[in-house]
């Protein structure tokens, strides 16, 4: 647990950009649970810790700082 840290939701995880915002009254208790309320404005919310970050997601990044002009890559193992 990092303490200040915010809990995220999203109200569509599988869009090709899904949006995951902050729910600001994240809190541990003493007893180190993890508390937060939200109100939904729609139907179905997903919550995560930390915001999925789907492979595909990670290849177009690769491929993006790969075509940057002071970045290089490389494969490992």
């Amino acid at each position: 647990a990092w303490p200040g840290y915010q809990v995220v939701y999203s109200y569509d995880p599988a869009a090709p950009k899904p949006s995951w915002l902050r729910i600001p009254n994240t809190q541990y208790t003493k007893e180190e649970v993890l508390q937060w309320s939200h109100t939904s404005e729609q139907e179905n919310v997903w919550f995560a810790y930390f915001a999925p970050y789907s492979y595909q997601r990670h290849q177009r990044l690769v491929g993006r700082m790969g075509a940057a002009p002071l970045a290089r890559t490389s494969v490992i193992g």
